[in-house]
């Protein structure tokens, strides 16, 4: 059976958890979090057993949770003062033990000279912990606005609903101020991509794989960035309408697993279709999108290129 491997964020939105539970039963995900954080994360038991979560070591979670609170407390002190923090920060934008706040306080309004020292492995690895941990907040904090503007959207609609039935006639105007999901991987999706695979690349040697590996991103502009950097790749599947079981469906395990199978058979044969497993007529059924591409080593080096085969990256979404 295929290894899935959610990336490259470290915040599961509920969309996510949605769309991915509907075609898998075990996937592994990076939290950048402490236990306890990401068992928030879930409105059920159900769900939480589907996501097998890699942590990193306490001590270095804890020395990058420091490092990224000290980042924010100081730009919130600072945050009128956003110019002369960026014409510091433009070439060293992460903290590190030798740029501290108390340093960064010292030196705004001097000349920052660059540094000729490469930086270590142990340093770059710091550094993109970092800002995975900045981009899992500024996702968590976007996806509240999101639900928040849903919900205003929701009572907005119910109330002109009301008004409607009290005797307003004709067609409503367009109050509604809902929000549609957004593709979070829209920001800064370069970066994001290779932070999240140099942590993955430095797990990866405590996590020996017997099953081919799956890359699943739930993010379209993650999705068709790779495709755009890869100069030679393969389409295997390209679905728009993918009937599937819903979650609580007698039909959905046995579904699932001869689904990961074709998927299985898809790369390793590195075919270009392969028919889908019938859908049984039981009136539970969703709809989903799913793309699934084999990205050649000659354009991606940011995956394990250890197999010396093609990297099979899958697309899903609701």
């Amino acid at each position: 059976m295929v290894q899935p491997i959610f990336f490259p964020f470290t915040h599961l939105q509920r969309s996510d958890i949605e769309a991915l539970s509907l075609i898998f039963t075990s996937i592994l995900f990076f939290p950048l979090s402490s236990k306890k954080e990401f068992e928030k994360s879930f409105d059920s038991e159900e769900d939480k057993k589907i996501f097998t979560p890699v942590y990193t070591e306490d001590k270095y979670f804890d020395q990058v949770k420091q490092k990224v609170n000290e980042y924010r407390s100081w730009g919130e002190l600072n945050k009128d003062n956003s110019g002369m923090l960026k014409t510091f920060l433009q070439d060293q934008p992460y903290l590190t033990d030798k740029n501290s706040t108390a340093r960064i306080r010292s030196n705004i309004g001097k000349t920052h000279e660059k540094s000729e020292d490469r930086q270590s492995n142990a340093d770059s690895l710091f550094n993109s912990l970092i800002f995975l941990r900045l981009a899992k907040i500024h996702d968590m904090e976007k996806e509240g606005i999101g639900n928040k503007l849903d919900t205003i959207g929701r009572n907005e609609q119910k109330l002109f609903s009301n008004l409607r039935g009290a005797g307003l006639s004709g067609k409503s105007d367009n109050f509604i101020l809902g929000s549609k999901k957004q593709d979070l991987g829209e920001y800064m999706t370069a970066r994001r991509i290779n932070t999240w695979a140099e942590f993955f690349n430095e797990k990866m040697s405590s996590m020996p794989f017997d099953n081919p590996l799956v890359f699943v991103t739930t993010s379209i502009a993650v999705f068709e960035y790779l495709l755009s950097v890869s100069k030679n790749k393969i389409k295997i599947l390209d679905i728009d309408n993918l009937k599937v079981h819903e979650k609580k469906c007698d039909n959905k395990i046995h579904w699932v697993k001869t689904f990961n199978e074709c998927v299985e058979s898809l790369i390793s044969l590195e075919q270009h279709s392969l028919d889908m497993p019938d859908m049984p007529d039981d009136n539970c059924s969703q709809i989903i999108k799913v793309k699934l591409y084999l990205l050649g080593e000659d354009a991606i080096n940011i995956f394990p290129q250890s197999t010396g085969q093609n990297i099979p990256v899958l697309f899903v979404s609701i």
